[in-house]
Order: structure tokens, then C-alpha cells, then sequence
């Protein structure tokens, strides 16, 4: 059966596959870098709150630590695993710090760096406009109030 042959179908195509160029095949191997579809990250506060509960966390795990060691060894006659507890909650402060510390989320790789030094100077440009508007309104509203005024009194 040839094409001209086949009933005509305007959802069949008949195309031939293309063979895999040299360069396709060469990169076959490699794999390919990601690509963002989304910029949904968490934002530099919710980093600093997550850091900061991690480090409460943290440090109030220490105070329970040495309680339970001096109960294991008091109560319990178990100096194996006081001296165990104890040891854990020496270093808790010193990893509480170095969380609390921490640089947070880490920058994607293949997110793009790019500096808008236009858009940061309008961005300051407005924020510049809308404090001298604030002003004027703030010194119009001082002059249209009816102010107070001040007598001079001499009890003579």
C-alpha cells in the first residue's frame, strides 16, 4: 500500500523518524542540567525563623539531657548511661550555634545571577518620592489643623 494509496486522515502524519545527529549522540552520555520551573523557595525570614526554632530547639534539649542523666544516675544506679547523657548534652549549645548560624537554604545552581542595578535605582528613586509625599502631606496637614495658640500672661 502506498501513501497515495491510504485513505486520507487529517490526524495521521507521515513523516519519517530522523536519525540521532552526531552531536545528540555525543551528549547521550552527559546528563543534562535541570531546568527551574518554579521560583517557589522559602523566603529569607522563613530561613531565619526555621534557624532560629532549630536552634531553640537545640538548646532546650540540653536542660532535659542532664536531668535524665542525673535521674539514671541517681535513681536509677545506671552511671553508664548518665555519663552517656551527660557527654551528648556537653557539645548541644556548640551545634545550637553552628545552626542557628548556618547560612540557611542553599542558593540553586542553576538559578541565574542577575544584578537589575536600573530597577534597584528606581525602586530607590520611589521609595525617595513617596517619603517627600509623606512629608508634604504630614506639613500640609500641620498647617490646614487649627493650631494652638499661645497667650502671654504678666500678672502685674
Amino acid at each position: 500500500m502506498t501513501p497515495a494509496d491510504k485513505p486520507s486522515d487529517p490526524y495521521t502524519v507521515d513523516v519519517e523518524p530522523e536519525a540521532p545527529s552526531a552531536k545528540r549522540r555525543f551528549h547521550r552520555g552527559r546528563r543534562r542540567a535541570g531546568e527551574l520551573i518554579t521560583d517557589a523557595r522559602r523566603t529569607p525570614e522563613q530561613n531565619l525563623r526555621s534557624r532560629e526554632r532549630n536552634y531553640m530547639v537545640l538548646q532546650a534539649l540540653r536542660i532535659p539531657f542532664i536531668l535524665l542523666s542525673m535521674l539514671s544516675a541517681w535513681y536509677w544506679d545506671n552511671w553508664w548511661l548518665a555519663s552517656l547523657l551527660f557527654v551528648v548534652s556537653i557539645p548541644l549549645p556548640w551545634v545550637a550555634v553552628m545552626v542557628g548560624n548556618g547560612q540557611g537554604e542553599k542558593r540553586d545552581p542553576r538559578q541565574k545571577n542577575v544584578y537589575k542595578p536600573a530597577v534597584a535605582r528606581a525602586e530607590a528613586h520611589e521609595m525617595e518620592l513617596d517619603a517627600k509625599r509623606r512629608h508634604a502631606l504630614d506639613s500640609r496637614q500641620r498647617d490646614a489643623s487649627p493650631g494652638v495658640a499661645i497667650i502671654d500672661h504678666d500678672d502685674e
